[in-house]
């Protein structure tokens, strides 16, 4: 299989018809190899089983991936305009400028939180943001890990602790 792009002119008589064809065709390896590793990182970020959040510098959703929607109970086009203040109780407007400021300055953070699910049930999650710079314009993307079972660990921990001190 070759990757090629062409151009080309077709050339008619008088009467209107095809009589011959003048074009170039170039390899286009470079270009079909980029666009066969973009498909794949799409695929792998969307089939990933952590949600995965695109951000703008205002917090607003841009992009989230098909575990994003499931684990929200929302769909692709809901979530898509939301502010990360609508799903995440512990995080108000007023924080995103600073928060924002944070990760540029260390590179990356990881941080605990709790999001809503539509339905408005809370669970715990953990996050790791990073900062990227795309064409002169700033972005996160944010993993995002329901923790509701290593929550739940370090409580029953916790008791068996206390049990353990008190005998």
């Amino acid at each position: 299989v070759h990757y090629i792009k062409g151009h080309a002119q077709v050339i008619k008589d008088q009467a209107g018809n095809p009589v011959r064809m003048i074009g170039t065709n170039w390899d286009n390896r470079a270009h079909a190899h980029t666009q066969q590793q973009l498909q794949l990182a799409h695929t792998a970020i969307n089939k990933s089983r952590s949600a995965f959040y695109w951000l703008s510098p205002e917090g607003q959703v841009i992009y989230v991936n098909d575990y994003a929607c499931q684990s929200l109970g929302y769909s692709r086009e809901e979530l898509t305009g939301l502010y990360i203040w609508d799903f995440d109780p512990d995080f108000p407007p007023e924080a995103q400028p600073m928060a924002w400021e944070e990760q540029k300055k260390k590179g990356m953070v990881i941080l605990e939180t709790r999001h809503r699910r539509k339905d408005g049930t809370i669970f715990p999650v953990e996050m790791v943001a990073n900062v990227i710079y795309s064409e002169g314009e700033e972005y996160s993307f944010v993993f995002v890990h329901d923790i509701t079972k290593r929550k739940h660990n370090e409580q029953r921990i916790k008791r068996l602790s206390h049990l353990y001190q008190a005998l």
